[in-house]
């Protein structure tokens, strides 16, 4: 079974989480138009930093918990 973005925005939200990363998205939302509405979607119930992560993407953490996407080089 898979997640909603609402479903995971909010119990992101309830758990007091400052960084989400949702990924493995299911092919209807590929596109442009698929991943603004998840972005709309995670925007309405979740209030700290998130990305929508395609495959192989990387990420940081520094000392202040602040996520960031490492681009490639």
């Amino acid at each position: 079974m898979h997640s909603s973005a609402k479903i995971v925005a909010e119990f992101a939200q309830k758990k007091g989480l400052i960084n989400l990363i949702l990924t493995h998205f299911s092919p209807r939302h590929q596109d442009c138009a698929g991943q603004q509405a998840i972005a709309d979607e995670v925007h309405q119930y979740y209030q700290g930093n998130f990305y929508l992560a395609d495959d192989f993407d990387q990420f940081t953490l520094d000392a202040t918990r602040q996520l960031s996407k490492v681009n490639p080089k």
